[in-house]
């Protein structure tokens, strides 16, 4: 059976402090590189309650996957879990751990001890076994108690895993990620709108949320024609054809051009 342990306190007090003051960690100290990384495989994320864009999970969630390569005896060996754009409901203080979030595997790892990152940082739950062999096609488990993370508001949220050697030259290590949908996500809506740029007529504002044909014209000047909408009045900056598609990405004002008639 395979020895593990919990990361040394100096080392989770590195982890803990960087979080704390809302630094991000180096890439080489928490996530893999995708170039050189093995896939992750059976990434999944399940919960018996919805997963509600914005809102706390109202049950646990459960993350799961097989890390394919093999981790030989190493201090700082790692398995971790991101939810990117989550934030933990109450916060970690210090070097303490959080204690919502139990992490597991198939080979008899299991603790408690897993720290979330706060203010700037992605929500991040870290699970490390150390001192021990870490076989391939290891399952990791880590599971989120209920009402411990509010959620992104967005229409998907990203789950990353990844296991690695901390703090150590890495040559093995695992990454992946999955998007996972959540429900209830409203997006905001954004407005155009119409000047009729010396024009006559009214046109009421526009409002989406995602791309839209713009109204269609209906501004008249007397001696010209129209020949489209500008994101400048003096037509340097975005042309747009009447009635031609529309991110709706920011608020905007868009100004009739016209074409003098010979």
């Amino acid at each position: 059976m395979p020895k593990f342990q919990l990361l040394p306190r100096s080392l989770s007090f590195l982890f803990a402090s960087a979080l704390a003051i809302g630094m991000a960690f180096p890439l080489s100290l928490v996530n893999a590189d995708s170039a050189k990384a093995a896939a992750i495989t059976n990434l999944t994320v399940t919960s018996t309650g919805p997963l509600t864009a914005g809102q706390v999970n109202s049950a646990p969630i459960v993350v799961t996957f097989t890390a394919p390569t093999e981790l030989t005896a190493d201090d700082s060996n790692s398995a971790y879990i991101s939810i990117v754009g989550a934030a933990a409901v109450t916060a970690p203080s210090g070097s303490d751990c959080t204690g919502v979030v139990t992490i597991q595997n198939n080979h008899g790892f299991s603790t408690r001890c897993s720290l979330f990152a706060s203010r700037n940082v992605n929500t991040q739950a870290m699970g490390f076994a150390s001192n021990g062999n870490w076989p391939a096609g290891t399952i990791w488990t880590f599971t989120y108690d209920a009402n411990t993370i509010t959620l992104p508001n967005a229409a998907t949220m990203i789950v990353r895993a990844s296991t690695f050697l901390a703090l150590t030259t890495r040559t093995d290590f695992d990454a992946g990620e999955v998007a996972v949908p959540l429900v209830g996500y409203v997006a905001p809506t954004k407005t155009v709108t119409f000047d009729a740029n010396g024009g006559e007529g009214n046109m009421a504002s526009q409002v989406a949320s995602s791309a839209t044909a713009l109204t269609s014209n209906s501004f008249a000047r007397s001696g010209f024609s129209f020949s489209g909408w500008n994101t400048l009045a003096n037509g340097t900056g975005t042309a747009f054809a009447d009635a031609a598609s529309f991110a709706f990405a920011t608020d905007q004002t868009l100004y009739a051009q016209w074409t003098a008639i010979p």
